[in-house]
């Protein structure tokens, strides 16, 4: 018996984020005083000229979100939900983290979807600190810009 939770998605609509190194598009944690835990069901994420990219995906257990991301501002998902997101952070530290998933993609490819069922892609909270799932791009080449959806499931 797998539960199935409140399903939740997010995701960036025809706002894009940057990147010309490795750069966090989108971060999600659970809300300060959560009493739910999130699990990630499923990353979609595109380049919008189409062109090669990296996509990752990084786990922080135990570590604030202003100790990994230059710009900590979180904004509520909606009031149902015990998740908060990032979309405007612009540098990462990968000190301590937990890479979960990496995938290439090329121009031939219109979208990448990294589908996650394992409990390494779950958000709880430890001691009133969240852990942080972070996706990132590196790019293949120039400057890109990106988007990404994230759909999950949260449960008591």
């Amino acid at each position: 018996y797998q539960p199935v939770g409140y399903a939740f998605s997010i995701n960036m609509g025809e706002a894009s984020q940057s990147a010309n190194a490795r750069e966090p598009i989108l971060a999600i944690r659970l809300k300060s005083g959560a009493i739910s835990n999130a699990t990630i069901k499923k990353i979609t994420m595109m380049s919008t000229s189409g062109s090669n990219f990296l996509a990752e995906v990084w786990r922080f257990v135990d570590k604030s979100a202003s100790s990994v991301l230059n710009n900590s501002s979180f904004i509520s998902v909606n009031d149902e939900s015990d998740v908060e997101y990032n979309a405007i952070a612009q540098s990462i530290t990968l000190t301590d983290g937990l890479l979960l998933n990496s995938a290439y993609t090329s121009n031939n490819s219109d979208v990448l979807s990294i589908t996650n069922h394992s409990e390494s892609g779950r958000l709880t909270t430890n001691n009133g600190t969240s852990d942080l799932i972070v996706i990132c791009a590196m790019t293949v080449g120039s400057t890109e810009s990106y988007i990404v959806s994230i759909d999950w499931s949260e449960f008591i």
